[in-house]
């Protein structure tokens, strides 16, 4: 992707924000969908924050999501096992 796509890409963050945190069925989760795609070590997006300062619904829907990621087919590559997933998110801790 060019850098601008990824620009528009990194901002699926806050549009899912935005569409779900005045819906009182999502109030608890809203926050988690802002802030899913921080890394630990602050290298993540939209905001940079890293370790603690990263919400704990955020952590888990983060790990949630690059475990579905890593077991579906994309059009990059084929899904890996469920197995090597569980194994690459162990050696990742």
């Amino acid at each position: 992707m060019t850098e601008n796509e990824l620009k528009i890409m990194g901002r699926h963050s806050e549009i899912g924000f935005s569409i779900v945190k005045d819906l009182p069925e999502f109030h608890d989760i809203a926050e988690a969908i802002f802030y899913r795609h921080e890394k630990f070590n602050g290298g993540g997006y939209p905001t940079g924050k890293g370790g603690k300062e990263i919400p704990l619904y955020a952590r888990i829907l983060s790990i949630a999501n690059a475990y579905e990621t890593m077991i579906s087919n994309r059009v990059y590559r084929k899904a890996l096992t469920k197995e090597k997933a569980r194994q690459i998110k162990r050696d990742s801790i």
